[in-house]
């Protein structure tokens, strides 16, 4: 009927413009309306998501700039290398990695960089060897460590590298008798 029609058509609207007001959200989830947000919103929220994604991943990954300092670790990555994120950011490779002193094997440091090199100017990425780099733990005593990096660039739309990023796994020495 017209009336039925009338009404309906009243109650949509009523509906919709108290679904931007604060009790809106519980109106629209209790009239089983969908929650119309913004193109904006929905875009923050799916950064916000990715960026938890990244910072919560069991998966070790850092972000360095262009001249090889930290941006930032995710707590993997932390966790893996025993550092702290107030302590390594803005660091450069061998200030945040140092090599254990008198360590002949310690050229880890400049293949890491020379990898990220290599990422830098083809802006694809790379999976490099087992590298081996003890680690200086928060005691000051370093631990034999082997690693297995994989480096890679992140591009702008336009294709340019804003930065590079760079997965670790630990490769497990064998147990010492």
């Amino acid at each position: 009927s017209r009336q039925s029609d009338v009404f309906s058509l009243f109650w949509n609207r009523w509906i919709l413009r108290r679904i931007g007001s604060p009790g809106g959200l519980a109106l629209a989830k209790a009239l089983h309306v969908p929650n119309f947000r913004s193109a904006r919103a929905r875009l923050i929220q799916a950064e916000n998501a990715f960026r938890r994604l990244v910072e919560t991943s069991p998966l070790p990954f850092s972000v360095w700039t262009q001249d090889l300092r930290i941006v930032n670790g995710n707590d993997a990555f932390l966790e893996l290398t025993q550092k702290r994120r107030d302590a390594v950011a803005g660091m450069d490779i061998a200030e945040a990695f140092p090599a254990k002193p008198g360590e002949p094997a310690a050229d880890a440091i400049a293949d890491v960089s020379a990898s990220f090199q290599r990422v830098l100017e083809t802006g694809g990425w790379e999976a490099m060897p087992v590298v081996r780099h003890d680690i200086c733990g928060p005691d000051g005593f370093f631990r034999k460590r082997l690693w297995r990096p994989t480096n890679w660039a992140l591009r702008d739309d336009d294709g340019s590298v804003l930065a590079l990023v760079e997965y670790v796994s630990e490769v497990k020495l064998p147990a010492e008798n």
